[in-house]
């Protein structure tokens, strides 16, 4: 099934290119095959997989353990924060470097 381009008429388009023209995507109008990404897209999912996987290898190494105590202070502190917007009282937050439980 094909759709006809708008601005001329004459030219037919198929209905993958069709969506891409309808959601602003012009960089895969015509080609092979549809992706819903352009580049920069592609780049950032790439970029976000690979650290996802050098943290993974490294999660428990000496490397990430302060990065890992401020994630823990930061998500502690978002429950005191919690408590006191609900006008509870916090006595105290304490995060421990060896406190995996």
């Amino acid at each position: 099934m094909s759709y006809y381009n708008g601005s001329d008429g004459d030219s037919p388009v198929s209905i993958l290119d069709a969506i891409a023209m309808r959601l602003g995507n012009d960089d895969n109008v015509g080609k092979k095959g549809f992706c819903c990404c352009n580049t920069a897209q592609w780049e950032s999912f790439i970029t976000i997989g690979v650290t996802a996987v050098i943290t993974a290898f490294l999660w428990n190494s000496v490397i990430f353990a302060p990065a890992k105590l401020v994630a823990v202070f930061l998500h502690e502190f978002s429950h005191a924060l919690a408590t006191w917007m609900t006008c509870g009282r916090v006595t105290g937050i304490e995060v421990s470097l060896h406190a995996d439980v």
